[in-house]
């Protein structure tokens, strides 16, 4: 059954990544959509198992790494290559690329083995373009790029792993106005450092704390004079996370586990924003009965402002095999999540807002569906509900986008009913695809804000090992939005062929958004059109 769903995780995956054999290796990570931590690049985010673990070996935590910092700002990237680990016998990558718009893709990796029990791995990119896009008044001139840095060590213990991190991260880009404020600049630091435990056992355990900052040189309230003139805004995050889990000895109870998040956010002083601190507790037990394994829990979310003090949902899930091939699942689960910067960021970065805003509270979300695995073919189909006070939703204003504004935000209750299917194929590593589509129903009571939710979706990828040393990739997606000019819809198709012509050295080309369709990526702004992107990587 594991084996079964690992294989269709891995399928998804393969969908969502652009292979290349002078590639760095990628270790998805699964997160709960609700929980309001954001794993860093080289922080390792914890999932408890439901595996049980003897006396004589270490208790396995499934550790993952993800190396996107900021979800939201450029879209979906292939940051994931910055992993500090590849293929091959080489400790460093390196990789620079440019395009015909002005596009920049420059990232570098390197990790260092310091004796048998410490490490030291560091990662940098720097993207961004620089070319003319639509606009609600015609074309402008668009600007952005994202130069990020991370440094992580690690140190093991005899019963205990250490490790801490530092990144910073730094965002330059325009909005669509002549306005003196219209250059953004956002930076943005993070430190931490945590412990992890590695001895066998019934007791396992993950611990840390963490530092956040994001700064802005211009306050994302363009049309608040009174607030421009203060300049300068900033968010502190104070955090600490935990995750506690005890194996039991029972043929059904497996175990018991708590995740605890707290962060303790304060912002600048004549602002208008309150300072406040939030605590998430997530309570689980796994148990195990014939083929069906059955995760009870609960997400519980207390904050001091901005909300009730208590909110509860549940995290609930059930997954069973009815042959060597079908399995039937379902979910329910929820969450508090609060409206930080960084979420918001996560919407647009082109955000703009008159007030500090709720934190958005999924009361439920209800999924049921039926995973098909086989030896090269995986199928997944589900449906679901959804039921979200206090939503976050990015809309345009027209009034405002003559006027160069970002994208609007509101909160509105929202109801999401929703049914998809995913399929992939993998022929021996030669030749992978999968097709996922995705029928979405929202309702809340101004329906002019569901403009950038979308209604369908479409995706296709299909991957090819042509020879030994030569990849392409193609990936193809379609979606259509509640917008009243339906040329806004999303077509786009990119294609991206790489080429290893030595030990250390490989090549890549890039074709993104060939088909040039202009669709709204954020509110208010457009995509950017067809570009074209070549470079060069290297191992060493």
């Amino acid at each position: 059954m594991k084996k079964s769903i690992l294989l269709a995780v891995a399928f998804i995956a393969t969908g969502a990544l652009y292979a290349q054999k002078d590639s760095l290796n990628a270790v998805i990570q699964v997160e709960n959509d609700y929980n309001p931590v954001v794993t860093k690049a080289v922080k390792k985010g914890f999932t408890p198992t439901t595996e049980k673990s003897d006396n004589n070996t270490p208790l396995e935590l499934e550790f993952s790494q993800e190396a996107t910092p900021f979800k939201g700002f450029t879209g979906e990237r292939n940051i994931k290559e910055l992993l500090p680990k590849q293929n091959g016998n080489y400790n460093g990558y390196a990789r620079l690329g440019y395009g015909t718009g002005n596009n920049v893709d420059a990232k570098v990796s390197y990790q260092h083995a310091m004796g048998e029990k410490d490490k030291v791995s560091a990662v940098a990119s720097l993207e961004g373009f620089n070319s003319n896009i639509d606009g609600p008044d015609g074309k402008w001139d668009s600007r952005f790029y994202s130069s990020w840095v991370g440094v992580g060590h690690t140190h093991k213990f005899s019963n205990a792993e250490w490790q801490s991190n530092i990144e910073f991260s730094n965002n330059v880009f325009n909005y669509n106005t002549t306005q003196p404020g219209d250059k953004q600049n956002v930076q943005k630091f993070h430190i931490g450092t945590g412990l992890s435990s590695m001895l066998a056992g019934p007791f396992a355990y993950e611990v840390g704390v963490r530092y956040s900052r994001n700064h802005y040189k211009h306050l994302p309230f363009l049309w608040n004079e009174a607030v421009q003139k203060k300049g300068r805004f900033g968010e502190n995050n104070f955090g600490a996370d935990a995750v506690l889990k005890y194996e039991l000895d029972g043929e059904t109870w497996r175990n018991i586990a708590l995740g605890i998040n707290l962060d303790y956010y304060s912002y600048y002083k004549n602002i208008g924003y309150r300072n406040f601190a939030e605590l998430n507790l997530n309570p689980a037990t796994n148990l195990k009965t014939g083929d069906w394994n059955i995760r009870l829990g609960a997400q519980l979310n207390m904050i001091t402002k901005g909300g009730t003090f208590l909110a509860v949902a549940p995290d609930i899930s059930v997954e069973g095999a009815i042959s060597k091939t079908v399995s039937l699942y379902a979910t329910i689960k929820g969450g508090r999540k609060a409206s930080s910067l960084e979420t918001l960021e996560m919407l647009s970065p082109y955000w703009a807002c008159s007030e500090q805003l709720k934190p958005a509270y999924t009361v439920a979300d209800i999924t049921s569906g039926v995973r098909i695995s086989q030896k090269a073919l995986s199928v997944n189909m589900y449906l679901g509900y959804a039921y979200t006070k206090d939503d976050l939703l990015t809309y345009a204003q027209p009034s405002l986008l003559q006027e160069g504004i970002g994208s609007c935000l509101a909160q509105e209750n929202t109801i999401h009913v929703y049914a998809g299917a995913r399929a992939g194929y993998d022929h021996k590593g030669w030749l992978k695809g999968s097709i996922a589509a995705k029928y979405n129903y929202w309702k809340c009571n101004e329906y002019s804000l569901l403009g950038t939710k979308p209604e369908f979706e479409l995706e296709i990828n299909g991957e090819a090992r042509l020879l030994e040393d030569i990849y392409m990739n193609v990936t193809y997606s379609f979606a259509t939005y509640a917008h009243d000019n339906p040329s806004l819809n999303k077509n786009e198709l990119n294609l991206r062929t790489s080429y290893k012509f030595a030990d250390r050295f490989g090549a890549f080309v890039e074709g993104n958004n060939l088909l040039n369709r202009n669709y709204v990526k954020y509110a208010g702004y457009y995509e950017q059109g067809i570009n074209v992107l070549m470079g060069l990587s290297a191992s060493f």
